[in-house]
């Protein structure tokens, strides 16, 4: 977990920060070809996640462009932890997120049946993201966000993310990098409990009405015998809520079972469909 810095708070500490968490966006990499500032979009996007989240406070391009052209740290693509901490420190930001957009493109297939031509196109968009803490250098997370549409009318060889499916594509990325780099500095919590109501620390960017969430009680961390590091904590399920209402950044839900108090943490309950059951074959010329 992040450490405290700068009067913010520890990542699942509950405590109140004095001041608010402050992130650099950097401009994404184009590594998917696109012929049009696909960056400043996807960074747009995501600063006013962040904005109406309330927990975040970001740092303006103009201002890192800055300091990586009078400090010669390179360019966006071209950022190494070491820098990105030099960067963080310089304009006061507790984390950079670096992200490059490795796939922004359409795929077409065409067939034909007897006198007739179907087209079929896909789009799909990906940016990898790294996630870093400006006063360590630490990674906190990569990973790869993806989204995909099909049957889509197209002219062009890339997805535009300023309208259309383009646009739908960009919004659902955009909103998991927001959900996942949010709950890593703070995590999902119970702030409030009223008899069989709770209110919630997030609001529509990470939950929905109709989930059902887990409610968890966290004790004792999970030391990595290796590095001597937290790694994770001992958690207990103590309740189950369900959403019943989202505001920009508070939510409220319905305590199914259970007993949650304040404080308590939330994780999604999957909501993957169950496999069918496998059934058995019949011979029919078995007696």
């Amino acid at each position: 977990a992040p450490l405290a810095k700068r009067g913010r708070s520890p990542s699942r500490s509950g405590a109140l920060p004095v001041s608010p968490t402050v992130v650099g966006i950097m401009e994404f990499e184009n590594k998917a070809g696109v012929n049009y500032a696909v960056s400043d979009v996807l960074v747009d996007m995501l600063t006013t996640a962040f904005d109406t989240s309330g927990k975040f406070q970001c740092v303006e391009r103009d201002q890192l462009d800055k300091v990586f052209d009078e400090q010669a740290l390179g360019s966006s693509g071209a950022v190494d932890q070491s820098s990105a901490a030099r960067t963080g420190q310089l304009r006061g930001a507790d984390f950079l997120l670096i992200g490059a957009v490795t796939e922004c493109g359409v795929s077409k297939k065409n067939t034909r049946a007897y006198n007739v031509s179907i087209s079929k196109a896909s789009a799909s968009l990906a940016v990898d993201i790294r996630f870093v803490d400006s006063t360590t250098g630490k990674t906190m997370f990569t990973e790869t966000f993806r989204a995909s549409r099909s049957d889509v009318a197209v002219s062009s060889g890339y997805a535009d993310i300023r309208t259309g499916i383009g646009h739908e594509m960009a919004r659902e990325v955009i909103n998991g990098v927001a959900r996942r780099t949010l709950t890593e500095v703070y995590p999902p919590k119970v702030a409030k409990v009223d008899g069989s109501s709770v209110a919630l620390n997030y609001g529509d960017i990470l939950f929905g009405v109709g989930e059902t969430w887990a409610v968890v009680n966290q004790s004792e961390g999970i030391i990595d015998p290796d590095t001597g590091e937290r790694i994770g904590f001992s958690e207990d399920e103590v309740a189950r809520v369900k959403i019943t209402k989202t505001d920009r950044s508070l939510s409220w839900g319905e305590v199914i079972s259970g007993n949650p108090s304040v404080g308590n943490v939330l994780k999604k309950i999957s909501t993957a469909p169950k496999s069918a059951p496998k059934q058995e074959k019949v011979n029919p010329f078995k007696k």
